[in-house]
């Protein structure tokens, strides 16, 4: 996290930081600096993390609308070590920039 958020050229440009599984640990060590100099949000995914009745409901209306074409669903994404190039690509309409850790 530290050096994604240390070579962002775009600081103002939110970045969202989903946390989906364990393979790095339970605890992360971040910088207030690196904290304060970006536009991030750090978020879970997971069992626990949005209420079962939410998720239940709103991933059956997500699906349905993925199934039915009113939603595109492109993600545009870059290996870590394209990270410069992730940052100053632009998204396109409807794309979303993942980069893979």
């Amino acid at each position: 996290m530290r050096a994604l958020l240390e070579t962002r050229t775009q600081h103002t440009r939110l970045l969202d930081w989903v946390q989906i599984g364990g393979m790095g640990g339970d605890t992360i060590k971040l910088s207030g600096h690196a904290m304060r100099s970006n536009a991030f949000r750090v978020l879970g995914s997971g069992i626990g993390a949005v209420p079962m009745d939410v998720m239940q409901r709103e991933f059956t209306e997500l699906v349905a609308a993925i199934a039915a074409g009113g939603m595109a669903v492109r993600p545009n994404p870059f290996p870590l070590h394209q990270v410069e190039a992730a940052w100053a690509h632009q998204d396109a309409p409807g794309e979303r920039t993942v980069i893979l850790l």
